[in-house]
């Protein structure tokens, strides 16, 4: 039977390995059809979206990367279509890209943190100072 800590690292573990597999659905929604790439993308951005473990960093670096990607699609299809509000003077396809791998480590780095909470209860606590007994003197 497993305690209430094994559990918890089991949930955070499923969680991150859902969000993984979510990026990864996002990531590969890419692909040399364009019409194809943006249907793709859309829908991985909504099934992004709906993970629990998503920041609101995430959330606004996969939105800049989905529009980069509508723009970009919509051109080469005839349509040309302005970047919204979101997507700020200077922002690049790229740097969107670049902003979601970091804010997913950012989740990643939080959940381990939780994970050594529950497998090492006590351990990560702070104790108080306490002078050594040759300065009490």
């Amino acid at each position: 039977m497993l305690s209430s800590n094994e559990k918890a690292v089991q949930q955070i573990d499923l969680r991150l390995k859902h969000l993984r597999e979510d990026l990864v659905r996002f990531y590969s929604a890419f692909t040399t059809n364009p019409k194809e790439s943006l249907a793709n993308i859309i829908v991985a951005y909504e099934i992004l979206l709906a993970n629990p473990l998503v920041t609101d960093d995430l959330r606004a670096a996969a939105y800049k990367v989905r529009e980069f990607t509508t723009i970009e699609v919509m051109g080469r299809c005839g349509t040309p279509v302005k970047p919204d509000s979101e997507i700020k003077l200077g922002d690049t396809y790229q740097a969107s890209m670049d902003e979601l791998g970091k804010s997913y480590r950012r989740i990643v780095e939080e959940q381990n943190r939780k994970r050594e909470e529950y497998l090492l209860p006590g351990k990560n606590k702070r104790r108080p100072f306490k002078k050594p007994e040759s300065l009490l003197r």
